[in-house]
């Protein structure tokens, strides 16, 4: 074995080191929660004022920049959007707009008849002298 200097030591370095994990152990058990443990650090750098920066230079400055225009983008676009579904929802529940749309495929339907049944009579038959509608 070891002499008994050594071991003294030894056993003080073990006692420290027990002492150490039991202080940790008490600390983690006085603190209800790591989110408290948060509040309690926040607090307490909101009490000494203590600020975190970065000197502003070229870099992000710009980024700032291209931050703040993409916000303003993204409102635009959300008030664009909300424009959109207003017209479109006024246009679905626009009577006029679907007799419109009616009337619209009648004709259509109405004037490829008529051109398909003028040229069935224009089209020659095997008889010279008769028309094809008798």
């Amino acid at each position: 074995m070891g002499s008994p200097s050594s071991l003294h030591s030894s056993a003080r370095l073990l006692t420290l080191a027990l002492i150490s994990v039991g202080a940790g152990f008490a600390f983690l058990l006085t603190v209800p929660s790591y989110a408290g443990l948060l509040d309690t650090v926040r607090s307490l750098t909101a009490q000494v004022g203590v600020a975190v920066g970065v000197m502003p230079n070229d870099i992000n400055t710009l980024a700032d920049e291209l931050h703040q225009k993409q916000i303003a983008l993204d409102v635009r676009e959300q008030a664009i959007a909300e424009r959109e579904s207003q017209v479109n929802k006024q246009v679905v529940d626009d009577p006029f707009a679907r007799y419109a749309v009616v009337l619209t495929t009648c004709l259509i339907v109405l004037i490829i008849a008529n051109i398909w049944l003028d040229r069935r009579e224009k089209r020659p038959t095997d008889n010279p002298g008769q028309t094809a509608v008798q």
